[in-house]
Formats: structure tokens, sequence, C-alpha cells
């Protein structure tokens, strides 16, 4: 398929910032209060609640996951809050998460800092947010309650690969390169019409909201710029809502071409 970019600029010189037009209309500076926090979410996801259904995570790190709250969708999802290598996201997919499915799998919990607890998966080498804490809940009644959980949650990606009407994000990690997301996106299509969006930082040839059709199935789109790794609630909101804004018209005009429903 012919590589095609969305997002760059009709008319040099007059490109109208869609990240000043965000912040402007949504406040989005630092800001401690809670309660102009919700209220920003609200907002956020009023204007852009309808565009953000239509995304889920695969995780590579939390920083989509984290975004996506941000904006106020909150749902469940077995990689939303995970971080998991490349080629182990690529072979649990291709073995259905049969272990996660069956109850089979094998699960650490671990109290590295603040008191929450962070489940590992040594199979995939999986880690998980648990947002759970010590003094909330024992140790062994979390890993029970997590086995059930990600028994049921790993039965509904499967279902939610095969109906393929969502973009699955996977937010680049170091050692992670085209080919093994590309072999994770082939995996998904095994099981159904499901695209991938491969997110990078935006440089040379690669502005930011652009986004890429490299094949059926996957896309790599650029963002502005990561959140430090020191700092993970730093992303730049404006950032990554003008990339899924380009990411979402790109993908329903792909899915109209190929005669698949519109989300």
């Amino acid at each position: 398929m012919t590589a095609n970019f969305i997002g760059q600029s009709r008319s040099p010189g007059r490109r109208v910032s869609f990240e000043n037009v965000v912040e402007r209309l949504y406040g989005l500076g630092r800001d401690t209060d809670g309660r102009l926090a919700n209220l920003r979410k609200k907002m956020l996801y009023a204007r852009f609640g309808t565009m953000l259904e239509d995304f889920d995570s695969l995780g590579g790190t939390c920083e989509f996951a984290m975004f996506h709250q941000h904006c106020g969708v909150d749902r469940v999802g077995l990689l939303r809050f995970a971080n998991i290598p490349v080629a182990n996201l690529a072979r649990a997919i291709d073995e259905r998460f049969e272990k996660f499915r069956a109850g089979e799998v094998s699960l650490n919990i671990d109290l590295p800092r603040r008191g929450e607890y962070i489940a590992r998966q040594p199979d995939y080498e999986m880690q998980f947010h648990t947002w759970q804490f010590e003094w909330e809940i024992e140790r062994d009644t979390l890993r029970d309650n997590l086995a059930r959980k990600w028994r049921f949650l790993a039965r509904k990606l499967i279902e939610d690969f095969e109906r393929g009407d969502r973009l699955f994000v996977y937010r680049f990690m170091a050692g992670a390169g085209p080919a093994d997301v590309a072999r994770v996106a082939r995996a998904i299509r095994k099981h159904g019409p499901a695209t991938v969006l491969w997110v990078r930082e935006s440089g040379a040839g690669n502005p930011p909201g652009s986004v890429e059709f490299v094949e059926d199935g996957l896309m790599h789109g650029f963002v502005t710029r990561f959140a430090p790794d020191n700092r993970a609630a730093d992303f730049h909101v404006a950032g990554w809502l003008e990339l899924c804004r380009n990411a979402r018209a790109a993908w329903r005009a792909a899915r109209g071409k190929n005669g698949e429903a519109a989300a």
C-alpha cells in the first residue's frame, strides 16, 4: 500500500495550531486542583470522547492509558496499564493469551514503591499497575482477584481483535523496531480486521500528528513528544489528541475503502 501522511500543513505558513486551540479552550496547563482537573476531564470527554472511544492500548508503557484516562475514557483492559516487550506481546497474541484465559498464568505481586502492588507475569515479562495498595488488600487476595479479572479481560481482548472496531495503540519502547511491531499487527490480523497504531516521537520527515499506513492493519503515528521517564503524567495532551484525530480519520477512510463498517 502506498504510504500516505495526514496532519501536515495544507498551506505552509497558514497552519492553525491545533495544539494552541486545545490549550486555550481546555486549559491544559499544570493544575493540581482536583476540581479543576475533573472539570477538564469532563470538558475533554465532551469534545473528544466519541473519537477516543475508538482507541485501546496494547501497552508498551502506560502513557497512552494515562492520556486516555485524563480525557475521561475509563475502561478496563488487559494491557491498558501493562509494560510488555514487543516480541513477547506478539507471542502472547499468537497464543491467544491462552494461559490468561485458562486461569493458569503465573503471577508475582511486588511492592516496589509507594505501597502500590505491582503485578509481574514472568512468562511474558509483563508488568502491570494494579492501583491497589498494601493497606487496602492482602497480597494473596489481590492475586486471586487478578487471576479472575485477567481471565475475563483476555477473552475480551481476543473478541475485540475479532470485531476489529478499534485502533490498538502501541507506544514505542526501546528495542522495538518496525519488524517487531509488524509481527504484532499480523498476529492480531489472524483474529480479525483490527489495526495497530505504533506511536513514536516526531522527527525529520515525520511531523507531529502525522500518520502513515505501512501495510493493512498497521499504521505508524508521530506525537510531539513522550512524557519523560521520571514524570509519567507529563504527557503532551494536545499532541496526543491531534495524532488520534488524524489516525482515526485515516483508519475510517481505509475501512470504507475495504468495505468494512465505519466505526
